[in-house]
């Protein structure tokens, strides 16, 4: 049970310092501010969206590590693989729907289901490697 909060807690900080390397200046932060009408001097309070994130990287390590136990994966390639059929199975079908039905911009559908699959794998990693799974 410690190894498991242990790395919950592992999972949390992975998730926001690549979420916010994902959604920096460095890589997608401008495109992605400019597709959603952020203006880059009057941004909206991120409080709300942190608190959504680090609630969701636990949700989504719980899950992960339950699929992991139960199909005793033993490795972290087989690990990264459930994370990404999970995303690929889940993700990508919502998002894509949620994209075309709502005649929203396919170039924000590619960066936030990008992040959403680097997001799966990296948690996914953090507790195959930190929490037991046998």
């Amino acid at each position: 049970m410690l190894w498991t909060i242990v790395a919950l807690v592992a999972a949390v900080v992975v998730n926001v310092v690549l979420g916010m390397l994902w959604y920096s200046p460095l890589l997608f932060g401008k495109p992605w501010m400019k597709l959603r009408g952020i203006d880059e001097d009057n941004q909206p309070e991120a409080r709300c969206g942190y608190v959504v994130s680090m609630t969701g990287a636990v949700v989504l390590g719980l899950a992960l590590l339950m699929f992991y136990r139960l199909m005793g994966i033993e490795s972290p390639g087989a690990a990264a693989a459930v994370a990404l059929m999970a995303w690929i199975g889940f993700v990508l079908p919502a998002k894509s729907l949620d994209t075309a039905w709502g005649g929203g911009s396919w170039k924000l559908f590619a960066i936030d289901a990008g992040w959403l699959l680097v997001q799966f794998v990296a948690i996914g990693l953090v507790m195959w490697f930190v929490a037991p799974t046998g």
